[in-house]
Order: structure tokens, then sequence, then C-alpha cells
């Protein structure tokens, strides 16, 4: 069933590199048009070009513009090749954008968490959705106290985010049911082993669904006690 009221959302993808994100980013805006969703901010957290460009074709395709502010990865966000279909789209619709004309992605998610609560949004009633490497997340949960908000990213997310819905699995090589390891846990291994050794409910943060792209990953990153998330 469609849900009572929209819900307050931060959307963190890679939205380059793969494909997935020329369907998923229409159905976003979608649900935002139709009330499913209140979009606060969205971030691109792929070592690419044009991630956050993507994402700002598809904004304002749909007359999104003014509505959340949209982050890269740019301490890295030119290290890998853009996929066609993001040269293509990018090319055509915003020729020349490039992730270093984006803010910092740590500091978007910041922003619009402290926006949310500036708005009365309710204690953890945040959902923070990472269908890309958690580069971004970690980055922002080291964030200290600043000018943006008294609070430091760890307690944003302790005390406001509602849950962290992640899309993990197997990665195909060659194909998708050869399965080698976690898709998204391998482009910033890291961070992931981070996220997962930290983010734990014995430390107050709000619960953690993993969804799977696959099953049988060989190297899996996400295996910790359930008990903890």
């Amino acid at each position: 069933p469609p849900p009572l009221k929209p819900v307050d959302l931060i959307y963190d993808d890679d939205c380059d590199g793969d494909v997935d994100c020329a369907v998923t980013q229409p159905i976003i805006h979608h649900w935002i048009n139709i009330g499913y969703v209140k979009m606060w901010g969205m971030v691109s957290s792929g070592p690419s070009q044009l991630g956050a460009p993507t994402m700002k074709v598809f904004q304002h395709y749909y007359g999104h513009d003014n509505l959340f502010s949209i982050g890269a990865w740019t301490p890295i966000c030119g290290l890998h090749a853009s996929a066609p279909w993001n040269i293509a789209v990018v090319g055509e619709f915003d020729p020349g954008d490039l992730c270093t004309n984006y803010e910092n992605c740590s500091t978007v998610v910041r922003e619009s968490v402290a926006k949310y609560i500036a708005s009365g949004g309710k204690a953890n009633g945040l959902a923070y959705v990472l269908t890309g490497p958690l580069s971004c997340e970690e980055a922002f949960r080291a964030t200290p106290a600043d000018a943006i908000s008294p609070l430091t990213g760890a307690q944003m997310e302790q005390q406001f985010i509602s849950q962290f819905v992640l899309m993990n699995g197997c990665s195909a090589s060659p194909s998708l049911f050869n399965c080698t390891s976690e898709t998204n846990c391998v482009e910033d291994i890291n961070a992931c082993g981070a996220f997962f050794a930290n983010a734990t409910s014995q430390n107050g943060y709000p619960p953690v669904y993993v969804v799977p792209l696959n099953t049988g990953a060989a190297n899996v990153y996400t295996q910790v006690p359930i008990a903890s998330l």
C-alpha cells in the first residue's frame, strides 16, 4: 500500500558506472510528484565524473530544481570512467557539467539533515537509502559540529535517521550468476567495514536493512551478528 504520508528521505547512489539509475531516478521523482517521498538531499557516491550531473538532469527534467541539493564524492569523483549512457544523457541535456561543480556529498547530507531538523522534523524520522558505495555516508558520519549544526554527523544519524536501507549483494563476474563479491562494499571496502563495525544498535544507531542485489557472494564484508544491527 502507498505510504499514509510522504517518507522523509536522503538518497545516496553512485548513479554512474551502471544503468540502474536510469530507472530509479524517474521512479523517485514520480514518487515525489505523487506525495510518496519528501526528498531532503541526494548525493552521488560514485568515483566517476557524471553521477551528480546525471542526478541534476533528472531533477531539472521533473521540475524539482529547488526541492533539494545534490552533492558528489568530490575527493575521487573522476577516478573511474563514466558509463556510456551517463555520457550520452549529460552530453545531451547539460553538456560540460562535471562532478567537481558540486559540493562535497558529506556536506550536502549534513546540510540536508540540518534543514530537516530546522523544519521541525521528528526524531528518528528520516530514512537514509544507499544504493551505492558507503563513502559519502561514512564521510558524513565523521563530520564534527560546525556552523551548519551543533550536532556531529554521528549524532545526527543517531538522533534523526530512522533506518539505513542499503542495496548490496553479489557482484557478478562475468555473469549475474557467477558471484565474486558484494558490489557496493567492494567499491569502498574501508567505508563499508567502518559502517558495519560502528553503526550498531549498541552504539545508538537506527536499524540497518541490507537489500541484496543477489546472493551467494564469496567475499562477504557485511557478515556481522544480526543482533548488532
